[in-house]
């Protein structure tokens, strides 16, 4: 996995003003920060800003276990190549821990990529003082097995 460094953001700002509609409340500088903690990946022209949980904590009608993860934004800077697919289940491999994501309920190509990719519907939140209502979903990665002695 390739993370981001500083010398991407520029690039991957664009991608955001790109989707502006879907992520209209992302800002330059609370991305630089999450590039500085090590939590977002620019691979392939796919970014994944994510967050893995110290401490258990709400989220919508979803409970979060420390150790859990939460992708908060991802998307392909060139659509439809199949890449977005690729680089999000290669960290979900790698992180092998239950992920979550919220997604706007009308969002209806999003919500159908992720079913897709193994997530499936587990909770409900809502953003803007309970006017856009979302979805919580949820993917389970299959962990290796303990060996048995």
């Amino acid at each position: 996995m390739k993370l981001a460094t500083s010398t991407d953001l520029k690039e991957i700002m664009k991608g955001f003003a790109k989707y502006k509609s879907i992520f209209p409340h992302i800002r330059g500088d609370r991305i630089a920060i999450e590039i500085n903690a090590g939590n977002v990946i620019y691979e392939d022209g796919v970014v994944v800003v994510f967050k893995v949980y110290k401490r258990q904590t709400q989220l919508g009608s979803v409970m979060i276990q420390p150790g859990e993860a939460k992708i908060a934004q991802i998307f392909n800077m060139n659509e439809d190549n199949g890449q977005a697919k690729l680089v999000m289940n290669k960290w979900i491999s790698k992180v092998a821990t239950t992920v979550y994501l919220t997604v706007r309920g009308d969002n209806e190509r999003a919500i159908r990529f992720y079913e897709l990719n193994g997530f499936s519907r587990v909770g409900r939140i809502a953003w803007k003082g309970g006017s856009v209502a979302g979805l919580i979903m949820k993917n389970k990665t299959r962990l290796p097995s303990p060996a048995v002695v």
